[in-house]
């Protein structure tokens, strides 16, 4: 079986798209590609074989109206000369843009994976919000089937009137878990990883650990960097940069605590790599969010910084249950987010498409 995967932006949606890859290598995958979706794109033609790769030129996340009749139109070439099986668009742009064309072409052998809906972006306008609804409702009448990568991404185009299965991210099971030692009276670290952007929320990160400003027993860290780096000012925030995997591996595994202040999800692969690691959540209660944490299980949802502070408190003085979240965090990842149950569950949708 042949699938050819449309993708303009990168992050976790690039990595959704290389474990399938990976996962599914009985199948040979043609990836357009945006510019900005695979940073070490001869890296990644090195490492797997059933792959071809194509540059989808001109596209953009953002709405632009010259720039999207170019994108369509590069698309369109590129989806013509590539004979498959089944088509699978990732992301918005490429989910609007693509079941334009495949309608076009005639084509019905499509599915959409939002993996972050574009409707509930907090760093936009009403406006634009009822616009991105608008779109997704008329791509939607189209073609294609929309698979959204968690439960409750799925549930919130159902109630716009979008119907929706959903299959959840998964990720690998590393080859070491975390060995960190819940000390009961070392200084308590509270992690994150990922790009310091709007969507991450570093303002509500930076509130929630100004309140331990002066406090030595509390320690925060940004694992990452991005544009808003700057925003991170309380002094008790360490911000390594960008650095390798293995190194974002090794810090995050000495954390007490895994903290997301994001104000929207898909279903993070970041906070799955916690759990993978053996670590405590406490996440803010928003898509993708909600779908990880069982509140006294493995950690707390939160709606309010005041209420985040109230908790990290309580699990600083309760130390002896992170040990048991933990292990509770890793359990939950292992029986519902495993990357074998998603690509499997994937190779199946395709399958559904030839018959």
């Amino acid at each position: 079986m042949t699938i050819t995967h449309i993708i303009e932006s990168g992050g976790g949606s690039a990595d959704f798209v290389l474990y399938l890859v990976k996962y599914l290598p009985q199948h040979h995958h043609h990836i357009i590609y945006g510019e900005r979706a695979f940073v070490r794109i001869n890296e990644v033609k090195q490492t797997y074989t059933n792959v071809t790769f194509y540059q989808w030129k001109n596209v953009q996340r953002e709405i632009g109206l010259l720039k999207d009749i170019k994108a369509t139109i590069s698309l369109l070439g590129l989806i013509k000369k590539i004979e498959c099986d089944a088509i699978h668009l990732h992301s918005s742009k490429a989910g609007f843009l693509g079941r334009f064309v495949c309608f076009f072409l005639g084509k019905k052998n499509v599915i959409y994976t939002p993996n972050g809906l574009p409707f509930i972006r907090k760093d936009i306008s009403p406006l634009k919000v009822k616009v991105f609804l608008f779109l997704e409702r008329a791509a939607n009448w189209l073609c294609g089937r929309v698979v959204s990568c968690s439960k409750s991404e799925a549930e919130e185009q159902i109630k716009k009137g979008i119907k929706s299965t959903y299959i959840n991210n998964g990720t690998e099971i590393f080859d070491y878990t975390s060995k960190k030692e819940f000390d009961k009276k070392g200084k308590f670290t509270i992690a994150t990883t990922g790009r310091a952007t709007i969507q991450k929320n570093p303002f509500l990160f930076t509130e929630i650990a100004k309140y331990f400003e002066n406090d030595p027993n509390y320690q925060f860290l940004w694992i990452g960097g991005g544009e808003l780096e700057y925003v991170l000012t309380s002094k008790n925030i360490k911000i390594s940069g960008w650095v390798d995997k293995s190194i974002v591996m090794e810090q995050l595994s000495q954390a007490d605590l895994y903290i997301s202040t994001a104000s929207w999800e898909g279903l993070p692969f970041a906070v799955l790599e916690a759990m993978n690691l053996n670590k405590p959540l406490l996440l803010t209660n928003c898509v993708g969010n909600c779908d990880l944490v069982i509140n006294d299980y493995n950690g707390f949802i939160f709606n309010t910084a005041g209420e985040a502070i109230e908790k990290i408190v309580f699990l600083n003085n309760k130390r002896e249950l992170l040990k048991e979240y933990a292990k509770n965090s890793h359990s939950l990842m292992e029986k519902d987010f495993s990357v074998e149950s998603m690509a499997k569950q994937y190779g199946n949708e395709y399958g559904k498409l030839i018959n």
